[in-house]
């Protein structure tokens, strides 16, 4: 890439200048404050610290970019719900970038923004689940670059350590192909901003006057942490204390009701437990609750509690973890018989129309005879 091309990115000349403005400034900040010299050097340490993790940071190019992005998907994929439906777009902190190493279609698509007096660019990175290329976005959402896969990638990789005898075991197609759905890499994205390596100096500055003691933003990011409100009911934490599994479950602003959280051991199966049910604080959009469960294999899912759309008295989402049953309709087997009063009362199946219990005909002295059900 030529040299001169720097001249030619938008922003670039905005970027160098803007750093001695953003040093200038910081040092002047310094000169006035009533301070102590121990507590200028002490800023000083904590800028260079920063520095230093900063710069181990940087990247030179696309491929360590990508080669970034999976490491990243492979920590989160073995955490993140299996679920088909689920994405995790997880943030992963400031990452330096020398602009020298990148393609003019990454660089030209990039969307500055100014975070701590420096510009800095917004990036998401995905892969594409059909053609499995390392896909770059922008802020706004639009492709800047993508990357083919490297040669003899397998994105099965996590589904064959989890389950070695899939294809020989007692799952039929359908079977796999929702394991597929549930452990598709593709489910786990992730967010950088990147920073010009020219700033880390000015960055670095700034973090450190911003607090004593403020961590790095590189790294000790939370667990699954979702940007802005949430849409819908989401885990967003998960953390193995001494008492055993805490979850952090997130909701809309505005959510009121209850919430069931379910677990279960085989996502083959389907079958989940009722682990709890609780009501939601509306002070926060979010609550935590501890599993002290033994230890072993568990999946979590949550629902909302007070949906309950044919009015059988099975929340939908029970219908749909625990009994596998209609939620638009309150008799799922055409039986006769709603699938609340086979759960709770007649103990039967309210999947199988062939479940129910025979009716007998007892006779009664005073009413000659009478209709009863055996359970």
């Amino acid at each position: 890439m030529r040299p001169d091309r720097l001249s030619h990115w938008p922003g670039k000349a905005l970027a160098r200048a803007s750093v001695a403005a953003i040093v200038l400034a910081s040092l002047g900040a310094l000169a006035f404050a009533a301070v102590t010299i121990t507590s200028e050097n002490a800023t000083a340490a904590r800028a260079k610290r920063y520095a230093d993790g900063l710069t181990a940071r940087t990247v030179s190019g696309v491929d360590a970019l990508a080669a970034l992005f999976k490491s990243q998907q492979a920590l989160y994929l073995r955490i993140s719900p299996p679920a088909p439906d689920f994405v995790l777009r997880q943030p992963c902190g400031t990452i330096p970038f020398d602009p020298n190493g990148f393609p003019d279609d990454f660089l030209n698509g990039l969307v500055a923004e100014t975070n701590k007096g420096c510009l800095v660019y917004t990036v998401v990175i995905a892969e594409d689940p059909t053609t499995r290329e390392t896909v770059f976005a922008n802020i706004k959402g639009n492709e800047i670059h993508a990357v083919p896969a490297v040669a003899g990638y397998d994105p099965w990789w996590l589904l064959d350590t989890l389950y070695p005898d899939l294809g020989t075991g007692p799952y039929n197609s359908a079977q796999v192909t929702i394991l597929k759905k549930c452990y598709d890499p593709a489910h786990v994205q992730i967010t950088v901003t990147l920073l010009p390596v020219v700033s880390i100096p000015a960055y670095a500055v700034a973090m450190a006057n911003e607090s004593a003691t403020a961590s790095p933003d590189f790294g000790g990011v939370p667990l699954m942490q979702p940007s802005g409100q949430v849409s819908n009911l989401q885990f967003t934490a998960i953390a193995y204390t001494n008492g055993g599994m805490l979850l952090t479950l997130s909701y809309p602003a505005g959510f009121t009701n209850r919430v069931d959280i379910f677990t279960c051991t085989n996502l083959v199966s389907f079958w989940w437990n009722l682990a709890v049910t609780t009501n939601v604080n509306t002070s926060t959009n979010y609550i935590q609750w501890l599993d002290t469960s033994p230890p072993g294999l568990r999946f979590y899912a949550a629902g909302n509690a007070d949906v309950d759309a044919d009015h059988d008295n099975l929340p939908d989402d029970r219908e749909k973890f625990m009994y596998h049953t209609s939620a638009t309709t309150n008799d799922t087997d055409h039986d006769g018989l709603t699938d609340s009063n086979e759960v709770f009362n007649l103990h039967t199946d309210p999947n199988n129309s062939d479940t129910n219990p025979p009716t007998v005909w007892i006779v009664f002295p005073s009413n000659n005879y009478a209709k009863v059900w055996l359970p």
